[in-house]
């Protein structure tokens, strides 16, 4: 898929130039910033803007709601304030990859990146497995797996 997407042009593992990585996801479903995701399955992007509405839940360590809008949901898997703001300013394409998990008992609120989610009771949820974003300060696309907590690595160019 990759390969198609990059018309044959190969990446060079964890030098992935934004150029590239824009290239590469262009086919994916766009779901906007302030757009609910609703069951999305699989990869999505969105171009990064100001972070509005209510979340509930996390993307961090947990589940949040399927109908908190991808802003917010991005807000907390950046490893980084400083990350997020430079990509909302310089309006950057990001990638998730959603995994919608049906109805769960309860969400939990978390305070990152300079927002807190909400709690919540019984309602359909989706995690966020992984997620690729622009550091200008590396100069690379970078890999984050917001359910597992883990740091940032170089993005290798294949999607999991």
């Amino acid at each position: 898929m990759l390969e198609t997407l990059l018309s044959g042009k190969n990446l060079i593992a964890g030098n992935v130039d934004y150029g590239s990585f824009v290239k590469a996801v262009s086919g994916f479903t766009d779901i906007g910033p302030t757009v609910r995701p609703n069951g999305t399955e699989g990869y999505c992007r969105t171009t990064m803007a100001s972070p509005s509405g209510t979340m509930w839940g996390t993307p961090w360590g947990n589940r949040f709601t399927y109908d908190s809008p991808m802003s917010r949901v991005a807000q907390h898997c950046f490893p980084t304030i400083d990350l997020l703001n430079e990509n909302i300013t310089g309006k950057r394409i990001v990638v998730f990859k959603l995994h919608y998990l049906g109805s769960n008992p309860s969400y939990v609120s978390l305070s990152r990146n300079g927002y807190t989610s909400s709690t919540y009771g019984t309602f359909n949820g989706s995690q966020a497995l992984d997620f690729l974003y622009f550091d200008s300060t590396v100069g690379k696309v970078m890999r984050v797996n917001p359910l597992g907590m883990s740091a940032p690595i170089p993005w290798d160019g294949k999607f999991i």
